[in-house]
């Protein structure tokens, strides 16, 4: 079964061979041939302010470093409303430089397949509109053109209807989901696999997820983490020179990052195995979310005698990030949800050159290997049939509250690490110059957008399928689902000639009112010239002939549609009521 999803296993930016069915190369023989990118994501997504959301943190410094290193002429986005026009120009200005910021409602967007001016088109993450997007792709594009997707949270269950759309939506071998790490391309390939083999049980023919998996991890900027200031953090935290300090940084929920709980138990446990003299904090640092977790950390550590010892951050802005690694001597994280996909702040420590303790669980199996940190045993509750089946219908917090709860931590194993970081200073600093050299070397934002050049060149070199086959499994056919609704369908053969009131509101100097969106088919000139043309009474069939602007099927869609909202406001009139 793993078989029907084609596989991808980097190992090194320049260095790694994959294979997408029938034809496997080497990521590094191409020049970079992606000039100009598209972006179907909402600008929300790309918010460069305020962020302490890995996911959104993730897609706002991939957009920047993709301007910075990616050797790109553009990044063309495709909104959906007027209304997020001021989203990209903000975008535009964070963003913008060498690299074009363009923008493009998405109405215009079967046109930029048309002309051949995209290379690559990506989302930010897996959406059900992918399957639509390779649809038209197939319908209007003339050359091989790559639809991609990056995972972020993969434990939703709305996620297997994205598979389910994108199995039936066919998807080319040029086609990739980028995955962050290894774990999150194996859940990928599980849920496809069982998916696939509950259609098959239905009766459904087997149907393969053609598309590539490569493994391309988030990246961070290595440098930036660095230039905290050691003494001043520390200052500002309340926490004295001389002492060592345990980070945790993540969001202050225990619905869908991590239970806090083991980590202050374990420091505890540390803590009051030292002399009360002993200079040795925790500090917690992370978003609240609007939840109540950061009090109960703190009545957790006042009932477990280690309150004194516990400094909180909760809402830090993000420019505080540095200085709060540079305060800490070693790194912990213990997520225990599989909401958690990647875990960038772990990245981000040992980006730092920190040594890192973190749970044997999601991501953290790839980014902490052995030499870096310490993996602390996790085990997970077996009884799960009855919360799968039930998933679907449960709001997503309490689902992801049960699904953390469930996973165990090994606090003596947890305990043991942070002794032996606390009591070992030469492998304390031997795991953080070993944690900054992998960082550097796979983590680093120009390792990691090299890596997507390559292979979306790599994609880009695949021959166009000739026949698709594809599905357009969004498809609702609006003529044939709502053919019951109207009187009548349109007579392109009613004579049609414009009214007096056309005269009044809408002559050579009066511009009548056109709704906003209504501007991305046509202009006031347009409706100005379409009345000209109906001076005399003209058929409706042959007056959309002549405002018809080129031969595209678009063209011939936006002149009946200005037919259409010109009879409905009065300024084209049937002869016979003339």
């Amino acid at each position: 079964m793993a078989g029907m999803v084609a596989q991808v296993y980097p190992v090194l930016h320049c260095m790694t061979s994959w294979n997408s069915g029938t034809v496997t190369r080497n990521i590094g023989e191409y020049v970079s041939q992606v000039r100009v990118i598209g972006m179907l994501s909402q600008p929300d997504a790309f918010a460069s302010a305020g962020l302490l959301v890995g996911r959104l943190v993730a897609n706002a410094t991939f957009l920047r470093a993709l301007t910075q290193f990616g050797t790109l002429d553009a990044i063309h986005f495709f909104i959906g409303e007027s209304s997020e026009q001021k989203q990209m120009e903000a975008i535009q200005r964070a963003y913008g430089g060498d690299v074009e910021i363009r923008v493009s409602n998405l109405i215009d967007f079967p046109q930029a397949l048309e002309r051949g001016s995209l290379d690559v088109v990506h989302f930010n993450e897996l959406n059900v509109r992918m399957p639509t997007v390779m649809h038209l792709r197939n319908r209007f594009a003339k050359k091989t053109l790559p639809v991609t997707g990056q995972i972020h949270s993969l434990s939703y269950p709305s996620s297997m209807q994205t598979y389910q759309h994108l199995i039936h939506g066919n998807p080319a071998p040029y086609d990739a989901i980028f995955c962050s790490t290894v774990a999150g391309r194996d859940v990928v390939m599980n849920c496809v696999t069982d998916l696939q083999d509950r259609l098959r049980r239905r009766g459904g023919a087997d149907a393969p997820l053609s598309c590539a998996l490569p493994v391309v991890p988030l990246g961070i900027d290595t440098a930036s983490l660095q230039r905290g200031n050691r003494g001043q953090a520390r200052t500002a935290l309340g926490i004295p020179q001389d002492a060592f300090v345990f980070l945790s940084i993540g969001r202050f929920t225990e619905y869908d990052k991590m239970d806090l709980f083991p980590v202050v138990q374990a420091f505890a446990s540390v803590r009051h195995r030292l002399p009360p003299s002993a200079p040795v904090y925790l500090v917690l640092a992370g978003a609240s979310q609007g939840t109540k977790t950061a009090q109960m950390v703190a009545l957790w550590a006042k009932a477990l005698k280690v309150g004194p010892w516990l400094k909180m951050k909760v809402d830090f802005e993000d420019t505080e990030k540095p200085g709060l690694l540079a305060a800490a001597d070693a790194f912990v994280s213990m997520t225990d949800n599989p909401q958690e996909t990647y875990g960038l702040t772990v990245v981000e420590a040992m980006g730092a050159g920190l040594p890192v303790i973190v749970s044997d669980f999601n991501g953290y199996k790839d980014t902490v290997q052995d030499g870096v940190g310490i993996r602390v045993t996790t085990r997970w509750n077996t009884e799960m049939d009855y919360l799968s089946d039930l998933a679907p219908l449960l709001y997503e917090r309490p689902l992801h509250l049960f699904l953390g709860q469930s996973v165990e931590i090994d606090l003596p194993e947890l305990e043991r690490a942070m002794e032996t970081l606390y009591h070992d200073s030469a492998l304390r600093h031997s795991m953080g110059a070993a944690a900054l050299k992998r960082a550097k070397s796979k983590y680093d934002w120009p390792v990691v957008i090299e890596q997507y050049l390559s292979h979306w060149n790599q994609l880009m070199q695949l021959p166009r399928l000739k026949e698709s086959g594809s599905l357009n499994v969004m498809r609702m056919s609006y003529r044939g689902a709502f053919s019951h609704y109207p009187t009548e369908w349109a007579d392109m053969g009613r004579f049609l000639v414009r009214s007096d009131w056309s005269r009044d509101v809408a002559g050579d100097k009066n511009l009548y009112p056109v709704f906003t969106e209504l501007r991305l088919l046509f202009s006031n000139q347009d409706v100005i010239d379409t009345l000209r043309c109906a001076e005399q009474p003209i058929q409706r069939g042959t007056l959309q002939h002549k405002i018809t602007k080129g031969d595209q099927e678009s063209a011939h869609w936006r002149a009946g549609m200005l037919i259409a909202w010109l009879i409905k406001h009065g300024l084209l009139v049937d002869v016979e009521k003339h």
